[in-house]
């Protein structure tokens, strides 16, 4: 049996205050319904729209080596839309960004068409710097487009995709070295064309036009810092899982206090 959480709290968690992500940490940090590590779904920050839906779920498992959950996308209708945004307290420049990556997954239930689409990474940019005016645009990472194409893309699979180099992306407004939408380039190119461009804020997309895309995402790295998307234990099954905090952090389930929680795996045991 299958489980999955939709991510309700994510959005509330974060209206007032950030979480600064600490870049070239190379660490990894696990993402769930009530530990979003900065994630959230905040209109502000996150276009969604109805018929898209964004859930921690193991259907689909993980990557080697994170876990057995991710975070599923799905768009049921081709005007819906799904984004998780993760706003940066301090935006980073983008010329110092040195690695991006993630692991998509999509599913054989899809019956969206071409069959060659997947989430996307969107990078919301100042081109220009904070020090002049205007200067906003979007830049788009789709695996479609990279080396091998359409014919790299498989389902029921996870692969892995590196964003960061001499990977291809498009610019949803005309920048210097990238004109809107119709021009594919690295983004080392637009690095080098926008020199005092910064970030505030990196975003899984996944587009309108899409109808019947089920696809999923995990192990996300943004300069270093690796969000690995996990389902949390409904509850726990040992007295050592209750310790060290583990009783108000690691479950579902919700409990009083650590005796709450010895209490319970005893109970269930008896």
């Amino acid at each position: 049996m299958h489980r999955q959480y939709k991510l309700v709290g994510l959005a509330s968690a974060l209206l007032a205050v950030f979480v600064p992500v600490t870049v070239f940490a190379a660490s990894t940090v696990t993402v769930n319904t009530t530990e979003s590590q900065g994630w959230t779904k905040d209109p502000l920050y996150a276009d969604n729209r109805p018929g898209g839906t964004l859930e921690i779920t193991d259907t689909y498992g993980a990557p080697e080596g994170f876990g057995t959950s991710s975070l599923e996308i799905g768009t049921l209708t081709g005007a819906a839309k799904s984004q998780l945004a993760h706003p940066l307290a301090t935006p980073v420049k983008l010329a110092d960004l040195n690695e991006l990556s993630y692991s998509t997954y999509r599913s054989s239930t899809s019956t969206s068409v071409p069959e060659s689409q997947l989430p996307a990474i969107n990078l919301v940019i100042d081109y220009n710097g904070p020090d002049q005016a205007g200067g906003f645009s979007t830049l788009v990472f789709e695996p479609v487009y990279q080396e091998g194409g359409a014919a790299a893309i498989n389902e029921d699979a996870w692969q892995s995709w590196d964003a960061a180099g001499d990977a291809i992306w498009w610019s949803t407004r005309s920048i210097p070295g990238a004109a809107t939408q119709s021009t594919y380039v690295t983004l080392n190119a637009i690095k080098a064309a926008n020199p005092d461009a910064t970030i505030s804020s990196y975003i899984i997309n996944q587009g309108s036009g899409n109808a019947g895309l089920y696809a999923a995402v995990d192990a996300f790295n943004f300069n270093g810092t690796v969000y690995n998307f996990e389902l949390k234990p409904f509850k726990a099954t040992s007295k050592e899982q209750c310790k060290n905090d583990g009783w108000r952090n690691d479950f579902v389930t919700v409990y009083k206090n650590q005796g709450d929680c010895v209490s319970s795996v005893a109970s269930n045991k008896n």
